[in-house]
């Protein structure tokens, strides 16, 4: 597989910097975020390939980080990460057309396979 960019938001460094430790090797470029605006700002800036966002984050929420992204051009993947794990917000992410939901913690793993399945155009986010 070709080498991806991707882009991680999340308003926990440490996070942040676990899941650019596992994704480089294995995917690719991965630049972080741990501010909605500094996204928007970068998304602004360089194109990428998948896109990890938490949901809850000071300032704007990562489901209006996905409208916003959605409103432009380019439809770049969406997977978001949440310390909550509430069927609700399934239902909400995928009808807006995020590729995966993954609960916070999450196993190496499970993040590796996921992010796969969303570079190669499946989406693993199901209503429950």
């Amino acid at each position: 597989m070709k080498r991806k960019r991707l882009l991680v938001i999340d308003d926990e460094p440490e996070i942040c910097s676990i899941i650019r430790t596992l994704l480089e090797d294995e995917v690719g470029d991965v630049v972080t975020a741990e501010k909605t605006e500094e996204a928007l700002h970068i998304l602004n800036e360089q194109k990428f390939d998948l896109i990890l966002t938490d949901i809850m984050m000071p300032g704007m929420s990562g489901t209006k980080l996905l409208s916003k992204i959605n409103s432009g051009d380019q439809k770049t993947p969406v997977i978001f990460i949440s310390g909550v794990d509430a069927p609700e917000y399934v239902a909400q992410l995928n009808s807006m057309g995020a590729v995966g939901y993954l609960s916070k913690p999450f196993m190496a793993e499970e993040l590796i396979k996921s992010v796969h399945q969303a570079l190669e155009g499946k989406s693993f986010l199901k209503a429950e």
